[in-house]
């Protein structure tokens, strides 16, 4: 069983099974100390790769790290890093001896004192989480980001009348929150349901994890799999009684599904559609997904790093690929499909403007031009003297990166760098 609320933590001796660098296990590993856990963090990465994280946790850990597999021998609860699978032997075993399983979005569910939507998809989960949270005001946002770890928002002791108050309707607030895959692994019926689900879409994608499109599938259902009567389920808004105007010019196509469904969601939370018509003109721009990192009368640079699946390049290419686009692209298989990819890429990208970065998945892309460093695809794109430079790598980043993050941060430091060197359209 998964609800942390039945476990106390405190004094309770607690693995939490990888740390990572992305923010999440350190909010959890400190929501732990503070909860009196008698903690032990293991992570296959060494002391030195986990250094950043290390320094920000405020306690006393014991650390189990560089691969060496920690000993289950008096844990009485294994909280698992979504970066590690449900299938890890580790986690099998930890099930077999009856020893809980949770995660941070588990425990966040079960503890958050307000009221909760709960938002998942292959693509659009973010902006449409974000742009949720925008239109609430009273609400915060939580999961699935360095910036926002789930145990970072959950108060660190009993909430005030005023926290619980300060919903939409009077009510308790609203947590927004987004959930991959992983989290939704350990999601079952002893994991509060959200009052709001929202599924964005469902797309092939993480299949070097899952064994097939279906069990994919099957885990985002966790997501509202237990809702009870009078909870919600949106998995499409096609039509909100909202003035739109030239919001696909501006946003592009495949964000105005993502705008119908946060404005429904937060409709359903007690919001005005005269509110999220206002709010509408005040949209936050969200880095790595089709952000404009550059632009002059001659050229503009578009950085959609978070484009991690084909269907995610396509969206991008079909938006901004021509003759004059430069798109670079590629990188980690997570054993998916680009049959349609290239079909596009073929269609809409000159063969000298499709710059690649070397990896797994690169291989299974159409023909174009393949260099080893980021650096170098921004260097030769520049010299195509290109109106548009489409970053939409359509992978994942494993190979070459910490992660995609750090993908997307490169790309705009480098872009940087050509910028006070005057290169290309920069001089």
């Amino acid at each position: 069983m998964n609800d942390a609320t039945r476990y106390t933590i405190h004094d309770k001796r607690v693995l939490l099974f990888g740390l990572g660098l992305l923010g999440g296990g350190i909010a959890t590993a400190n929501w732990l100390i503070k909860q009196g856990a008698r903690l032990t963090v293991a992570d296959a990465k060494t002391r030195q790769q986990l250094a950043p994280s290390i320094a920000k946790i405020k306690g006393e850990v014991e650390y189990v790290l560089g691969g060496t597999e920690p000993s289950l021998d008096g844990v009485e609860i294994l909280v698992l890093n979504p970066g590690v699978s449900f299938r890890h032997p580790l986690v099998v075993k930890a099930r077999e001896s009856g020893i809980p399983v949770i995660n941070e979005a588990t425990i966040f569910y079960n503890t958050f004192p307000g009221k909760i939507i709960g938002i998942t998809g292959t693509r659009g989960k973010t902006t449409t989480a974000h742009w949720t949270h925008h239109f609430i005001k009273d609400s915060v946002l939580a999961g699935n980001s360095p910036e926002h770890p789930f145990l970072s928002v959950l108060p660190l002791s009993p909430p005030s009348p005023s926290y619980r108050k300060r919903g939409t309707r009077g009510g308790n607030i609203w947590a927004v929150t987004e959930l991959s895959s992983f989290h939704l692994e350990l999601f079952d019926s002893s994991v509060r349901p959200p009052d709001i689900a929202v599924v964005t879409n469902i797309y092939r994608d993480h299949l070097n994890r899952y064994d097939s499109m279906q069990e994919y599938a099957e885990t985002k259902k966790n997501l509202y799999r237990w809702q009870k009567p009078g909870q919600i389920l949106i998995t499409e808004a096609n039509e909100v009684p909202l003035e739109l105007g030239n919001f696909e010019e501006k946003w592009g196509r495949h964000n105005l599904a993502n705008v119908r469904m946060a404005a429904l969601a937060a409709h359903y939370a007690g919001v005005s559609w005269e509110t999220i018509q206002s709010l509408i003109a005040t949209l936050p721009q969200l880095p790595y997904r089709q952000q404009v990192v550059f632009q002059s009368d001659t050229l503009t640079i578009i950085n959609d790093n978070n484009a991690t699946s084909p269907d995610g390049g396509i969206a991008a290419i079909e938006r901004f690929g021509g003759p004059d686009t430069v798109l670079i692209a590629g990188g980690t298989d997570a054993n998916l499909d680009f049959a349609k990819w290239n079909e596009i890429v073929e269609k809409k990208i000159l063969k000298k403007h499709r710059i690649f970065l070397s990896g797994s998945a690169t291989d299974k892309m159409v023909s174009g031009n393949i260099y080893e460093t980021l650096g170098e695809c921004i260097e030769i794109a520049l010299k195509n003297n290109p109106k548009i430079i489409l970053f939409s790598p359509a992978c994942k980043s494993f190979e070459k990166f910490i992660n995609e993050y750090d993908r997307g941060e490169q790309f705009n430091k480098l872009v940087k760098d050509a910028i006070k060197k005057g290169a290309g359209g920069f001089a």
